[in-house]
C-alpha cells in the first residue's frame, strides 16, 4: 500500500532572498563546508538530538555544519546538548 503525503512546503515561499555566499559568510560557513539544514519543530520525534550526537562523532568530516531552523519544547535542551558536545 502506498500513501501520498502532499508537499508541506510552498516552493514560492522559500525562494532565496540573498546570495548563497552572503548567507554562508554571515553564518560562518566557507564555500566548501558541508552545510546541513534541519527545518523542524524542536520536539522529540524529530530526532535533532540524535543528529547532534552523530555530528559529534569523529567519523564525520571536520567541515560539516548543522543549521537548525525551528522552535519548540526541546530548544533549550538542544542548545545545551550542542554546547556539551562541542558543536557550538
Amino acid at each position: 500500500n502506498i500513501d501520498l503525503i502532499p508537499e508541506a512546503v510552498d516552493p514560492e515561499r522559500v525562494q532565496a532572498r540573498r546570495a548563497r555566499a552572503a548567507v554562508r559568510a554571515e553564518l560562518g560557513a566557507g564555500d566548501h563546508d558541508c552545510v546541513l539544514l534541519a527545518m523542524a519543530a524542536l520536539v522529540p520525534r524529530k530526532g535533532i538530538d540524535v543528529l547532534l550526537d552523530a555530528l559529534a562523532q569523529p567519523i564525520v568530516p571536520g567541515t560539516a555544519r548543522l543549521w537548525v531552523a525551528g522552535d519548540g519544547a526541546q530548544r533549550k535542551r538542544l542548545v545545551k546538548q550542542a554546547a556539551a558536545l562541542g558543536l557550538g
